[in-house]
């Protein structure tokens, strides 16, 4: 992992580095968006639903549309975001998309529904 400032105070160290989050609109710092993660649910070209997980979701998208993302989106392109949540830690990330998946496609469509209503 990254740490800022890791070469503070020596010579010839950007300001950048000194600031953690600096240069980056967000306001959030490197930790703090290396411990975001997210659950998602795509809908794919075939109607199929796929649930992951990701701490880059924009990043994740575009893997799963260019073809390098999990094998079951590949020949399911393009696919759509429909859902998506925050989680803690990748720990609890990976429990939530556990608990999706055993969810019925009924239930997740009513959760993406209800997702959909209240944003």
């Amino acid at each position: 992992m990254f740490v800022v400032g890791w070469y503070r105070g020596r010579e010839g160290c950007p300001d950048d580095v000194l600031r953690p989050g600096a240069g980056d609109r967000s306001g959030l710092s490197v930790e703090s968006k290396a411990n975001r993660w997210y659950v998602y649910i795509l809908r794919c070209s075939d109607g199929t639903l796929y649930t992951g997980i990701a701490n880059n979701l924009d990043k994740r998208l575009r893997a799963h549309n260019d073809g390098s993302g999990a094998r079951y989106t590949r020949s399911r392109r393009p696919v759509e975001l429909v859902y998506r949540e925050t989680a803690e830690s990748r720990s609890a990330a990976t429990v939530r998309e556990a608990a999706i998946k055993r969810m019925s496609r009924k239930k997740k469509l009513e959760m993406i529904r209800d997702a959909a209503r209240s944003s």
